[in-house]
């Protein structure tokens, strides 16, 4: 692909590939009223770089580039795949309840993004734009000619990345954890927990937090005050294995706002009971 010499593209899902396919420059284009998770983006060719784009929003500037086809090593390697969709990534098939995916992987997994629908996104290292150190480990881009990027994650700890476009609507982290931490080298976990725990907190609203599974098998989500008294039930049945994305809306088994306060949210599954503290401001 020849990289256009000047201009400056204005991105409308599903238009970038077909400017940049014709090798010469075009005029901005004007974008219909954009949805409401995402604005326009400029993207403009890295002059000397092929394969790279510089990419500006009304919130900042990025570079990001074109991935390189992962190498396969001798003997299997595990693959988790991460949908994009034009408003969220998602693992669990989830893509509605989404807030924040999140997938739990052994060392030397590769993580594959396939886009699942139309739109240009980034595939951007950090926690957000405003992440000091976004785009330093890794900033790829989805199109229509890259439905597909992959990357091997070898480094225990966790990964965060982000849409640069679309932040804060699309954001993820891969956790790498080693087998003796409690990851079996499937990427599943031991045993349940929190894979991610609530957030934001102290919350003014909504907040979401993520629990990890072993095995199918019955899962009980409750709330609870400072009294140990239950104020909500998020979740009483069998789950499959795997990540699981929840909200919680600060309402009470009633459907009513709870009081500001110390609140903890509780995870039994099997003999594992966990819990995990949040605070309401109103």
């Amino acid at each position: 692909m020849k990289p256009a010499r000047t201009a400056s593209l204005l991105v409308v899902p599903g238009l970038l590939a077909v400017i940049l396919a014709s090798g010469h420059a075009a005029p901005a284009v004007k974008a219909p009223a954009p949805h409401s998770h995402c604005a326009p983006a400029i993207v403009t060719p890295v002059a000397g770089e092929p394969g790279a784009y510089r990419i500006q929003t009304a919130h900042g500037t990025t570079i990001a580039r074109r991935a390189a086809p992962v190498a396969r090593a001798t003997g299997a390697t595990p693959v988790v795949e991460v949908r994009v969709f034009p408003a969220s990534f998602d693992t669990d098939g989830d893509s509605l309840g989404t807030v924040h995916d999140s997938v739990i992987v052994a060392p030397g997994t590769i993580v594959r993004w396939v886009r699942a629908g139309p739109g240009f996104h980034t595939i951007t290292s950090g926690v957000n734009r405003d992440d000091l150190d976004a785009g330093t480990d890794f900033n790829y881009f989805l199109d229509d000619t890259t439905n597909v990027i992959e990357r091997v994650f070898t480094t225990p700890g966790r990964h965060p990345y982000f849409c640069f476009i679309h932040d804060p609507a699309m954001e993820g982290t891969v956790v790498v954890t080693s087998a003796t931490a409690g990851v079996d080298p499937s990427g599943l976990p031991r045993r349940a927990t929190f894979s991610r725990p609530p957030t934001p907190d102290p919350a003014r609203g909504a907040l979401a937090f993520v629990i990890a599974l072993p095995h199918d098998g019955p899962v009980s989500l409750t709330v609870h005050d400072l009294s140990g008294r239950i104020v909500a039930r998020l979740q009483d049945g069998v789950l499959p294995a795997g990540e699981h994305p929840f909200r919680w809306d600060g309402r009470g088994a009633d459907g009513r706002l709870l009081e500001s306060g110390r609140y903890f949210i509780r995870l039994q599954a099997g003999s594992v009971r966990e819990t995990r503290p949040v605070s309401i401001v109103h």
